[in-house]
Parts: C-alpha cells; structure tokens; sequence
C-alpha cells in the first residue's frame, strides 16, 4: 500500500547512486512507495536524481526499519526479478 502524500506536501529532490541500475525499476519501486506520480527519474553523473515528497532515506528509516543504505540492495532486487519476469515464456 503507498505511503499517503497530502495535498501541501513540498516535494523535493533525492539522489541515490547508479549502480547500473534503470529508471524505470527507480521509477517503479518509488510507485510502491508512494504511488502513481511523475518522479523524475534522470541519471546525474554517477547517481539518479529524482523528485519525491520525502527523502528515501527517511522512509526507509520511518517505514522499512532498514538502514539508507539497504535502498541499493532492495532496487538491484527488484531490476533482477524484472529481468526474471521479462525472459519467461508468454504465455
């Protein structure tokens, strides 16, 4: 379930480094975090920048009881499952 955004939130920039990562798995998993909003999600040098209503790491420390750091491990996760899902057979 997404994390609620209110309507007066000021929404700002975080980065996080690139680590061979793709903006679309950046994308989506900042979807599962706070649902279906453009985030801007662009490569800067060796890091992504992105637009959001929280800093990722406070929502890994408010939410995710894991430390900032850990956001690295979960988005290589979850571009690997993509990757998974994409070379299975159609069905």
């Amino acid at each position: 379930m997404p994390e609620p955004v209110a309507a007066n939130t000021q929404w700002q920039y975080d980065y996080i480094p690139e680590y061979n990562l793709s903006e679309k798995v950046i994308g989506g998993y900042l979807k599962e975090i706070w649902g279906n909003y453009k985030y801007f999600v662009e490569r800067k040098g060796d890091d992504f920048r992105f637009w959001v209503p929280r800093r990722l790491y406070k929502v890994c420390e408010d939410h995710l009881a894991i430390r900032p750091s850990t956001i690295i491990i979960i988005l290589a996760q979850h571009e690997q499952q993509e990757l998974l899902e994409r070379r299975q057979p159609k069905k």
